[in-house]
């Protein structure tokens, strides 16, 4: 490996860490500030029914399947009963679509992946 690749693939990862940094904070920044919707609503009353009972009680009248509700229960359990709490399984994915973009390195370049995970990092539609 030469010089000029090891700093290359070093500032790849540099920039590439500090967009997913960036698209963490963009996400959860006064993420109390905007008002849960009613879909939030709905998610409170499925995750509190996993504490109430102990387990989710699946229905296929609702769109979601129990992975996400028990991922969401996990986040509250941490975060305990609160915005942050409630919104973080969908901050943690809105950061891991970042890291779907990596396996397009190896074809589409590095400059292709760094702008397309700035794109969704600062995406409005994706940072809620």
């Amino acid at each position: 490996m030469t010089v000029r690749s090891y700093h290359t693939r070093t500032g790849f990862w540099l920039c590439f860490a500090l967009i997913l940094v960036v698209a963490l904070l963009l996400r959860v920044w006064q993420i109390d500030l905007r008002p849960l919707h009613s879909d939030e609503g709905v998610n409170f009353h499925f995750i509190q029914q996993i504490f109430d009972n102990g387990y989710y009680p699946y229905s296929h009248e609702n769109y979601h399947g129990p992975s996400f509700f028990y991922f969401s229960a996990l986040c509250v359990s941490v975060l305990g009963w609160s915005d942050l709490g409630l919104r973080f399984s969908a901050v943690l994915a809105g950061v891991a679509l970042l890291l779907i973009l990596l396996p397009l390195k190896r074809t589409e370049g590095s400059p292709f992946v760094l702008i397309a995970a700035l794109l969704c990092a600062f995406s409005s539609s994706l940072t809620f």
